[in-house]
């Protein structure tokens, strides 16, 4: 969920826009939140957290049963610990290309 997808849902706004999230008020599908602080990038995603330290170090949580992420299970699930790196690198990827080449429209 996106507060500019949402907002621009509710006032009917039917223009190109740019935006990674996805309106409040539609079934979308699959969610997933990134976010990035201090050098660290943070995936959540089907009850997931994946964490990528300095592009380096990766955690993978259960949000769902450790909301307070103190139980890394990093090599415990690999196939779905690679499938959420590979989404948040793609994601950074897009993103910084966007960026680079001012194309968030």
């Amino acid at each position: 969920i996106d507060i500019l997808p949402s907002v621009m849902d509710y006032l009917g706004f039917d223009h190109t826009y740019f935006a990674f999230g996805k309106s409040m008020f539609r079934n979308q599908g699959d969610g997933f939140a990134v976010s990035f602080i201090d050098e660290t990038y943070q995936l959540i995603q089907d009850g997931y957290a994946f964490i990528m330290r300095n592009n380096e170090k990766n955690s993978l949580f259960n949000f769902t049963t450790d909301s307070t992420l103190k139980n890394d299970l990093d090599g415990t699930d690999t196939i779905r610990e690679r499938k959420m790196e590979m989404k948040l690198k793609s994601f950074i990827q897009n993103f910084n290309h966007e960026i680079v080449h001012n194309e968030m429209k």
